[in-house]
């Protein structure tokens, strides 16, 4: 990595933190801090940690076909695939959990991404057996509130291409199968 990229990285970062925390009042964050009720956060640790596991053991059945990685060892790397999901844009954790399944377990990337476009094809079957009726239901979208099924599909649907986009971008960048 070259030197300034890493300095133009702290910049940006400075930036933004300055910008998130420059209105915020420390006295009464600490006031709160020292009110709050820490023991509330262990059973929110703990089921994020079952779900994680669950997650795992998914992708351990999911590679049998390929290669048989016990769930110990999916576990970290699902960690690092959903933190990959937080921390850079397009969800590329999906690609970061392939590169590390390669690196760590010898599993093709296109083994992995080909597990992620199956589940995307049970979608798919799911969309195609709803009636009229179904696709005029709403549901609550996390950040438009209610809309149709319909909707949810296309929102889906962009979601999907903004994958494929990103995986074609690190594909093409050397990321070798």
């Amino acid at each position: 990595m070259k030197r300034w990229q890493f300095w133009i990285g702290v910049a940006i970062s400075a930036f933004f933190l300055y910008w998130v925390l420059k209105d915020i009042e420390f006295s009464i964050l600490w006031q709160e801090t020292v009110k709050a009720n820490y023991w509330l956060i262990l059973p929110g640790v703990g089921a994020y940690f079952i779900g994680l596991w669950v997650r795992a053991w998914r992708w351990h059945y999911l590679l049998r076909p390929i290669k048989a990685v016990p769930t110990r060892k999916m576990f970290p790397i699902v960690a690092m695939g959903y933190a990959g999901n937080n921390i850079f844009p397009a969800r590329a954790g999906e690609v970061l959990r392939a590169v590390v399944l390669k690196s760590r377990e010898d599993v093709p990337i296109s083994a992995s991404l080909a597990i992620v476009r199956g589940l995307h094809a049970r979608w798919v079957v799911l969309f195609d057996t709803l009636t009229p009726d179904q696709w005029s239901r709403t549901g609550v979208h996390s950040e438009r509130g209610e809309i149709p099924v319909s909707d949810f599909l296309v929102t889906y649907s962009n979601h999907c291409d903004i994958h494929i986009d990103q995986i074609k971008r690190v594909l093409a960048a050397g990321v070798k199968q």
